[in-house]
């Protein structure tokens, strides 16, 4: 017999196109089916943010949480183009795009778009990527992509 999904108590199982979707919506990688992925996030995130490496999941999972639903509590979800790291996503042009670090792909659920150059690398975005996400990708956190991207 099949368990149904979203048990109280249990991890959550989320599925997402790729990686940077994921984190763009203020999730980890998986500690138990991408444990690698998990401890370099962890590793990244601690680091950039300030935050204690043994910090326990449960209370990185609260931070997370608190930065996704506090999107639009102040200015820090507003970045240049030139300043942010590729594989977070960002509004633009009333959309939400992946940026590859010099140009832009709609996001759409089963992919991305063709690239579209930005001229305007000064121009402020908002992002999608949690702040403290974005810190951990320019930390070097390695973000998995769908192979439309």
């Amino acid at each position: 017999m099949l368990k149904p999904l979203m048990q109280p108590g249990r991890y959550t199982e989320l599925f997402f196109l790729d990686e940077a979707t994921a984190l763009a919506a203020g999730h980890r990688p998986c500690g138990m089916c991408r444990k690698p992925s998990y401890s370099a996030f962890k590793s990244m995130w601690t680091k950039a943010n300030g935050i204690p490496p043994d910090i326990p999941t449960c209370e990185m999972d609260k931070l997370l949480h608190a930065e996704r639903t506090n999107h639009l509590a102040d200015g820090a979800w507003m970045s240049r183009l030139a300043d942010l790291p590729p594989g977070v996503m960002v509004h633009w042009n009333n959309d939400i795009h992946l940026w590859s670090g010099s140009s832009l792909r709609l996001w759409a659920p089963e992919g991305y778009g063709a690239e579209q150059r930005v001229d305007e690398f000064e121009s402020e975005v908002r992002l999608v990527t949690p702040p403290s996400v974005v810190k951990a990708i320019a930390a070097g956190y390695p973000v998995q992509l769908h192979k439309s991207a």
